[in-house]
C-alpha cells in the first residue's frame, strides 16, 4: 500500500528538519505509536498500533533513518514481523516562513492475514495520516511560537466487543429496535 501526502506547516524549512530529526519526539506525532526508543542517531525501535475495523494489531518495528540531504529530504525504513515499511519526506522552503513537505509512505504487510488487512486498512490509514499531519502542525507551530511543545495523547483503547455483540448491535440498528 503506497501513500502520498503533501501539505504546508507554517514552520520556516531548517527548523521543520531539525525537528523531524529528532525521533524520540517527533515519533510520537505520528498516530498509532505508542513507544518510541532512540538506539542510535540512525536506528529506533517503534511500538506501533494500526486498527482496521474490528481488527487491531500490535507491531514491534526496527526503524532507521536511510538517508539525509539537510534540509531538504529525509527517508527512513522500518522492519517488523509481518510489516516492511518506507517512505520519505520532501521538504521545499515556502516564503521563508513556511515549508511544503510531500510524504511517501510504503508499507506492505505479509503473513497470513496480509489480503485482508490491505483491503481494510485503506479507509483508517487516510485518517491517521491527517491526524499525524495535525499532531505535527501543532507541535512545530508550538515550537515556532517559542512555546514547549506537548506529546499528542494516544487515542484510548476502545472496549474490546465480541463478534456476537456486534452482530446483535447492527441487526438491531437495520431493524431499528431498541
Amino acid at each position: 500500500m503506497k501513500i502520498e501526502e503533501q501539505f504546508t506547516i507554517g514552520v520556516p524549512i531548517d527548523r521543520f528538519y531539525r525537528e523531524i530529526n529528532d525521533i524520540g519526539e517527533i515519533g510520537y506525532c505520528i498516530a498509532g505509536v505508542k513507544k518510541v526508543e532512540v538506539v542510535s542517531e540512525l536506528e529506533s525501535k517503534w511500538t506501533v498500533e494500526a486498527k482496521a475495523g474490528f481488527m487491531a494489531r500490535t507491531f514491534n518495528l526496527d526503524g532507521r533513518i536511510t538517508e539525509r540531504r539537510e534540509p531538504y529530504y529525509f527517508a527512513f525504513a522500518g522492519k517488523g514481523q509481518d510489516v516492511d515499511v518506507n517512505g520519505h519526506l520532501e521538504l521545499e522552503a515556502v516564503n521563508g516562513s513556511a515549508t511544503n513537505c510531500r510524504a511517501v509512505i510504503e508499507a506492505e504487510v505479509t503473513g497470513p492475514f496480509s489480503t485482508i488487512v490491505d483491503l481494510m486498512a485503506r479507509g483508517p490509514q487516510q485518517q491517521l495520516i491527517r491526524q499525524t499531519i495535525t499532531n505535527l502542525r501543532e507541535r512545530l507551530e508550538r515550537i515556532a511560537a517559542g512555546e514547549t511543545p506537548v506529546r499528542p495523547e494516544p487515542v484510548a483503547p476502545r472496549e474490546r466487543v465480541g463478534v456476537r455483540t456486534l452482530l446483535h448491535t447492527w441487526l438491531r440498528r437495520i431493524f431499528k429496535r431498541p
